[in-house]
């Protein structure tokens, strides 16, 4: 291989079949020890939340518990979802 103009290069069709890269696929390149990585990945969106963001879910969180709480006559019911049972133990 050999890069072309704007620093692009073609892998060898073998390499694209073998590896199922198709047109337009991201690549990541990654130094390791032994030389470079190539690896095709997909994006996620990511969201960064900020402080107040983190708050407003708590608040949301602990209104529905206290919602399915008040539903509830016995709060260590079948009903109650086991991921909360350590909500209610704290």
């Amino acid at each position: 291989m050999k890069l072309g103009p704007e620093d692009a290069f073609t892998l060898p069709k073998k390499m694209r079949e073998k590896s199922d890269l198709r047109d337009r696929t991201l690549i990541s390149l990654e130094e390791t020890p032994e030389g470079t990585l190539m690896r095709s990945f997909v994006p996620f969106p990511m969201e960064l939340y900020s402080e107040e963001r983190i708050k407003e879910f708590e608040i949301e969180n602990n209104e529905s518990i206290s919602e399915l709480l008040a539903s509830t006559s016995d709060p260590r019911s079948d009903q109650l979802p086991l991921h909360l049972l350590g909500v209610l133990s704290k």
